[in-house]
Order: C-alpha cells, then structure tokens, then sequence
C-alpha cells in the first residue's frame, strides 16, 4: 500500500515524506511599500533645441516653493537676531508671505502663526527686526521683509507676466486652430489678419 502525504502544493506518491518542508516565496509575503504618484514626483529638467538656444522645459511639481539661501544658517544678520529659533521664524515668516501671496508683509495678526511652537518669540522677532531683517511696516500693523522685492516678484511684476501669458495663449490658439478658411468670430487675432 503506498502511503500519500501532502505537503503545501505537492503531492508525495512515492510514500517517503519530503526531507525538507516547502518554504512561502518570501517575495509574496513581503508587502511592498505603494509608489509614488507621478505628480508628488519630482520631473529632471530636460533641454531641447539645441540650435535655436537651449530652453529647458519640466514638468511642474504641485505646490507653492520658496528660494532659502542654503547657508541662510551661517548668515551674520540671523546670528545677531538669535540663532536657530531667530532663523526658524524667519524660514516661517518667507512661507508665510509665499503662501499667502503678501507680497513681502507680515501682518502682525498672524505673528502666533508663525511663532507656534517658538519660546520667547517676541524676543527673537524684536531680533529679527533689530537686524534689519524684518523692517517694521510705517503703519505698525505689521513687518516687511527687508529683500524680498530682490528675490521675489512684486505685484505688478506678476500681473505682468499673467497678462503676457494670456496674450501668448491667445495667439498660441489663434495659429494653431483658426485660418481664413475657418476664421473665429471671437478672435481678435482673426480680425487684425482680415478673415472677417
């Protein structure tokens, strides 16, 4: 009589029990951590157009960035201010005009904001604005950033440059859909050229 033993998946006819038991694939018990979505994923900046000037296109990360000078640490004005906790107010205070599009002001109504979590803040923005870092506003309902017009788009600038990219996408589609064939009535592009 041939005795038969299961093992896992196999089957043993031959009436001799395995020497060695079937182990688990470890790779199917291992949970693999979830990717990354393509848009949390920072794109290389690739360069094209190599006979007309290199121009480099990526693709946009979502989010709002701020530039920080990466030895903002070893800056002479934030040792003066107070340090670590001076310089950490100050990185708040940049991402707070980033994010709110203040356009280099701090109101002061937000300074518990900024300094949540900060001991003695008041000693290291009375700091800040002792280094000419933070320039206190002429109506004193606020600080104004001392550089930030330098590194920074100001208002108008940016105004500017949407007006000019409206303009550019209209003439972007003016060339790329219309024609005197199929002129668009709403085109101010197709009237200056005389389709209609």
């Amino acid at each position: 009589m041939v005795e038969i033993h299961h093992t896992r998946s196999r089957l043993n006819t031959t009436g001799i029990a395995p020497t060695r038991p079937i182990r688990p694939n470890p790779m199917r018990c291992v949970r693999r951590p979830r990717r990354t979505p393509r848009c949390q994923m920072a794109m290389p900046i690739r360069t094209v157009g190599q006979k007309t000037g290199a121009t480099t296109m990526s693709k946009r990360v979502p989010g709002i960035f701020q530039k920080i000078d990466p030895w903002i640490s070893d800056d002479p004005a934030i040792l003066e201010a107070g340090g670590a906790f001076a310089e950490l107010l100050y990185i708040r205070g940049l991402c707070y005009i980033r994010r709110s599009r203040t356009y280099g002001t701090i109101p002061k109504k937000c300074f518990g904001e900024i300094s949540d979590g900060i001991p003695s803040a008041q000693k290291y923005c009375a700091g800040l604005v002792k280094a000419e870092l933070w320039i206190e506003t002429d109506d004193g309902r606020g600080w104004t950033v001392r550089n930030w017009s330098c590194w920074n788009l100001t208002k108008d600038e940016e105004q500017a440059i949407a007006e000019d990219r409206t303009e550019l996408g209209k003439l972007g589609a003016h060339g790329r859909w219309h024609s005197a064939v199929r002129p668009n009535n709403t085109c101010e592009a197709c009237r200056d050229e005389g389709w209609l």
